[in-house]
């Protein structure tokens, strides 16, 4: 008769630990697939900011006296995410900020200089990084 007791004791604490096992291994599966999606999202509104930079940079080729988009760009269509850019004549700063419709963005800011004496101008990139 102990030998029974034990065996079921001993059963038992075993599916408490495999219980355990798994309610862990879900937890740690549901964490992952949150930071996944955080950079995925992260990355994506980062893409966009990167879109407005070259705009601009583009827009700055063919008019050096560009000032800004008119209003927020969608990229592609219908995805909701859009980019904003301008750009300040004075000190030569592109300010391109990536929004994603779930409320993510990244600003980027590139300071570039402008030369030439007609279009197309010469843009040439000083610094390129992340503005947080």
């Amino acid at each position: 008769m102990k030998k029974r007791g034990v065996a079921l004791l001993l059963a038992l604490f075993i599916m408490m630990l495999a219980s355990l096992l798994v309610i862990s291994f879900v937890e740690l599966t549901t964490t992952d697939l949150q930071i996944t999606d955080n950079l995925y999202r992260r990355d994506q509104a980062l893409y966009l900011a990167d879109a407005g930079v070259e705009y601009a940079i583009y827009a700055l080729q063919g008019n050096k006296n560009w000032k800004r988009s008119n209003k927020p760009i969608e990229l592609p269509g219908g995805s909701g995410g859009t980019y904003d850019v301008t750009y300040d004549n004075e000190n030569g700063t592109i300010t391109s900020t990536g929004l994603l419709s779930s409320g993510q963005s990244v600003t980027l800011e590139a300071n570039v200089s402008v030369t030439g004496v007609k279009s197309p101008y010469k843009v040439s990139i000083i610094y390129w990084r992340e503005k947080h």
